[in-house]
């Protein structure tokens, strides 16, 4: 039979348990009201790998999303984490509820990159509708082309977007091989450019025309977009490398205390 102190004991706990649920019958937890929609990183869309990046962040009473951090990702060194983080600044969640009032809390989560869920963010390969170029333009646009040699067209439209550093001199080789990036150069010079604009390259002297943009690249390059699965290619190159595949380690747990 227990003592009096062990009765005294028994009461105690009994007591601090059921305060300990009525406080969580109290509370709830954020969540979503407009989950984070995050780009993909250009070089992994292009080797078609998955993701997943855990996140932590104060869900504020406004709903905004602060103090965020990256606890874990698997693969790393593609730019998730980063497009991740930057996510965030449009994902709302509804404020945690504590005792009736609206509380700042901790939370943690996951961003999933599933490549199936962009296949219609991807881009394409469709044919060229513009304005067939004149012999002229093509001419001129071949030497241009030549007088820039390889570096200049290539570096803005190598898709490396997310890649570590480190990583881009190795990768760089491959994607030259798999890309036709002195053709791409020709097309988009002469199919962006009239003959006036490319006469004025070939001498020196700036063109008219803006700057391209990446929609224009993308737009004027749709047909050069590669047919070929790049994971015959330079896919099994890199994940011959550098990790592909997601781990399954489990993330440190989430902090549930709510913030000061």
């Amino acid at each position: 039979m227990p003592t009096f102190v062990g009765r005294g004991f028994i009461m105690i706990v009994t007591a601090l348990l059921a305060l300990a649920l009525q406080q969580e019958a109290n509370f709830t937890p954020p969540d979503w009201v407009q989950r984070p929609q995050p780009q993909y990183p250009d070089f992994a869309a292009f080797i078609r790998v998955d993701s997943r990046v855990t996140l932590r962040c104060v869900a504020e009473v406004d709903g905004t999303m602060d103090q965020c951090e990256v606890v874990a990702a698997s693969p790393d060194g593609l730019g998730f984490e980063q497009l991740a983080l930057e996510s965030m600044a449009g994902a709302r969640m509804r404020p945690a509820v504590l005792d009736g009032e609206p509380v700042a809390r901790r939370t943690q989560f996951r961003i999933n990159f599933r490549m199936a869920d962009y296949a219609d963010r991807m881009p394409k390969r469709t044919p060229y509708r513009g304005p067939e170029p004149s012999a002229r333009a093509k001419e001129l646009a071949e030497i241009i082309a030549a007088q820039m040699g390889e570096i200049p067209m290539e570096a803005s439209i190598t898709p490396v977007g997310g890649l570590a550093l480190d990583r881009i001199e190795t990768v760089t080789p491959w994607l030259r091989e798999a890309l036709p990036f002195r053709r791409m150069t020709v097309a988009f010079l002469s199919r962006y450019l009239d003959e006036a604009d490319l006469e004025r390259i070939r001498m020196g002297e700036p063109p008219l025309a803006p700057e391209p943009t990446i929609t224009d690249m993308k737009t004027l390059l749709s047909d050069f977009v590669p047919e070929d699965d790049p994971t015959t290619g330079v896919r099994g190159r890199y994940c011959a490398i550098y990790a592909c595949e997601i781990s399954d380690a489990p993330a440190p747990p989430a902090a549930t205390t709510p913030t000061p």
